[in-house]
């Protein structure tokens, strides 16, 4: 369960989501796997309802089962080329078992999201983020770099290596993190149970080692240990800032900039002492900064890069100079734009020359032309910086974000149209070629330059239609409340005596239930909601028709008493007969209730097939057939209490309360037959607003015709309220 206020719990899976998991074409077999990937695959109508009820038991619980948190580790070399007879040289990844493979995935799509509303992401984290990658990092560190170069800065540029940053995050300190960023209850625990008692074995080559206790790290190879090695390095960002320095970071590189218009003490000093602070954090949380792997560059104007040659950092008592080769770099001098047989001259290509032409731009055309293009190249005076000189083209204009690019058929390459992106695709850069699909949860903006969380539909207590039925629902528990202290403080009074005190009290007793049982619809669907709203409306009506049937039965017992012969009725309609009777007939909806949330319990469900653009959330019932058993009962009870009204409305009291409960019930079942239509057709929301407005209307109904008249007696017509009236032997008014 998300809140503001953290994640307590993990929601479950829908039959749905474990498909779409099961069918990930990531998903590949483990040496752990009694099952290959390809054959579980083909089995997923069969297998999906018993891999769903494992997932949620471990979402639900907090427990991870032992036999997922056993790996098998393979080494592989970090870069090709790389000496294999160096241990260093290689990167120890884990292979999970596929169901551990699904589980993690299950939990990665709730914790992206979790973290992604409550925005806890390092905005310059680019590393296993929705949106993000190593093409983010790079164009921020590098237009930083530029525009520090265009301003006449120099950067100093550190590029920070760990050493095993996976292997050595320590389990205290990262569920310490997890819990100050909200996370509590359940799902505290549940990454409790996934970090303790890991084990794994080496295998190479069919060759297998001995299997070892893990007691620190997160998996690589794993979907979860990469972004909780993120959770973890939370903190780093905040040293950063401390001491204004800019940074970027992929997962566990870190890029750390300043500009400055020259190299002095103070500059160094700030570098030093962020430095110093980022290795002393790091020792307290035991990552190892590697400083032998850590790069030091520098960019900038070619009249400032002499002046940083001899630039040195200590770091951790290692001293970092920038390569000779990046020093002579010129990065924003001047771009040169030659042919493709210019460019390619061997004449050219010399150390000399190297340092100035690199990154020269080469044309090659096949078979076409650009107009104006001669004049152009004539015109233009490439050591001029402000060249304001524009050529004629005869391409089509760049296409802007939220638009692709479409060719035009017999035309040059150049040419083109510039189609806008359909709903629920971008394009968030000039000239794309396609536009990507929003992620699941999102949808297109009105621009399609970006992608934008969906809406959400529930019946929700901050709308009218919410606000509406939770004031009737209210009314109708504190009518309940009045009428029964009306009821106790006119207990002895014959019309309550002559119509069973006892089962009018807990008559009122579950319309009261009735009527809060509908708060339960209002609101985003939660686990429990879903599986407590259906089973707390089919017992309190139970019990309400129970009592009302029970009452029709005395009704008819005592009349058939006052015959001669018929004495001995009375005696199976006792008090306790009474109760017993009230008891098994709620005792059956009870079974029922428990039998379906047993066997195909109602879950909360992201529906996005109604509204592309929104998110409906919704109670899928589980099993349709509990939900009909469910209503079905509480029909049979009503129809049977109707029908035995509805034969004792003619008896010769002056107050016949079967008059009474024949209206009660006609109205109770108009109501739930004209719900049944009416419950099908609206989608989301309206679907729960009319079984709210079903269940408020059958129980203001049965209160307002059932007990209404005994009220306006007890309350307006005390005369009436004696023995005689109540018998037709007193005066009638």
């Amino acid at each position: 369960m998300t809140t503001h206020h953290g994640l307590s719990s993990f929601a479950p899976l829908s039959p749905t989501d474990t498909t779409k998991l099961l069918k990930d074409k990531m998903l590949k077999t483990c040496h752990l796997d009694p099952i290959p990937a390809p054959l579980l695959k083909a089995c997923i109508p069969t297998l999906m309802p018993l891999i769903t009820t494992i997932i949620n038991s471990s979402l639900s619980s907090g427990i991870v089962p032992p036999t997922l948190k056993l790996a098998t580790i393979t080494p592989l070399l970090k870069k090709p080329g790389l000496d294999p007879d160096n241990l260093d040289n290689f990167r120890p990844i884990s292979n999970l078992p596929l169901l551990s493979k699904i589980l993690e995935r299950a939990i990665l799509s709730q914790l992206q999201q979790y973290l992604l509303n409550s925005q806890l992401f390092e905005t310059f984290q680019s590393g296993f983020r929705p949106h993000h990658s190593t093409e983010t990092a790079l164009l921020k560190v590098t237009n930083d770099l530029l525009l520090s170069a265009d301003s006449g800065s120099l950067s100093i540029l550190l590029l920070l290596d760990l050493s095993a940053a996976f292997d050595t995050i320590d389990h205290s300190i990262l569920l310490h993190r997890l819990q100050t960023i909200g996370f509590s209850g359940t799902a505290l625990s549940w990454f409790s149970s996934y970090l303790t008692d890991r084990h794994h074995y080496v295998s190479i080559n069919n060759f297998k080692s001995n299997t070892f206790p893990v007691s620190t790290g997160v998996p690589q190879g794993s979907v979860l240990g990469p972004l909780l090695f993120i959770i973890y390095m939370l903190p780093l960002g905040h040293i950063i800032r401390h001491h204004g320095l800019h940074f970027h970071c992929y997962a566990d590189d870190t890029q750390v900039y300043i500009p400055t218009k020259s190299i002095n003490s103070v500059i160094l000093s700030t570098i030093t002492h962020c430095l110093a602070d980022i290795k002393t954090w790091m020792d307290h949380n035991f990552l190892k900064l590697n400083s032998n792997k850590t790069e030091l560059i520098l960019t900038g104007p070619n009249s400032l890069l002499p002046l940083a040659q001899n630039i040195s950092l200590n770091i951790d008592s290692h001293s970092v100079t920038p390569p000779p080769s990046i020093v002579k770099q010129n990065v924003t001098g001047l771009q040169w734009i030659a042919s493709e047989a210019w460019s390619s001259a061997a004449v050219l290509h010399t150390p000399h020359l190297m340092p100035y032409l690199a990154g020269t731009l080469g044309i090659a055309i096949r078979q076409g032309e650009i107009p104006g293009l001669r004049d152009f190249l004539l015109q233009i005076r490439p050591d001029l910086h402000h060249n304001t000189t524009n050529g004629i083209s005869m391409c089509s204009e760049s296409c802007p974000p939220g638009t692709r690019m479409a060719r035009k058929k017999g035309e040059p390459e150049c040419c083109f149209d510039c189609v806008p992106c359909s709903e629920g695709k971008i394009s968030n850069t000039t000239d794309s070629m396609e536009c990507t699909s929003c992620p699941e949860d999102f949808w297109s903006s009105p621009q399609r330059d970006h992608c934008v969380p969906k809406k959400t539909e529930f019946l929700s207590y901050h709308e009218p239609l919410g606000i509406c039925l939770t004031t009737i629902s209210l009314f109708g528990t504190f009518i309940c409340v009045v009428v029964l202290g009306i009821f106790i403080h006119h207990h002895s009074t014959p019309i309550v005596r002559a119509n069973n005190s006892e089962l009018s009290f807990l008559l009122l007793v579950s319309l009261k239930l009735c009527f809060l049982c509908s708060l339960l619809f209002i609101g985003r669907p939660r686990l429990w909601t879903c599986q407590l709203r259906h089973a707390a409306f089919g017992i309190s009506f139970v019990l309400c028709v129970s009592c009302i049937l029970v009452k029709t039965m005395v009704v008819l017992a005592v009349f058939r008493a006052s015959k001669p012969g018929g004495e001995s009725s009375l005696k199976w309609f006792g008090a306790v007969q009474q109760r017993g009777t009230v008891l098994v007939l709620t005792s059956v909806q009870a079974a029922i209730c428990t039998t379906w949330l047993v066997s195909a319990s109602p879950a909360p469900h992201k529906n996005t097939q109604y509204h592309s653009d929104k998110i409906v959330y919704e109670c899928v019932v589980g099993s349709t057939v509990g939900f009909a058993v469910l209503l079905a009962y509480i029909g049979l009870l009503a129809v049977l209490s109707c029908l035995l009204a509805f034969l004792a409305r003619n008896l010769p009291d002056s107050f016949n309360e079967a008059k009474l409960i024949t209206f009660s019930m006609l109205i109770f079942c108009a109501v739930w037959v004209a719900f049944v239509p009416a419950y099908i057709s609206p989608p989301g929301k309206y679907a729960d607003a009319v079984e709210v407005f079903a269940i408020l209307a059958s129980s203001l109904g049965i209160l307002v015709s059932l007990l209404g008249p005994k009220c306006y007696i007890i309350l307006c017509r005390p005369e009436r309220n004696t023995k005689k009236a109540i018998m037709g032997r007193g005066t009638k008014s």
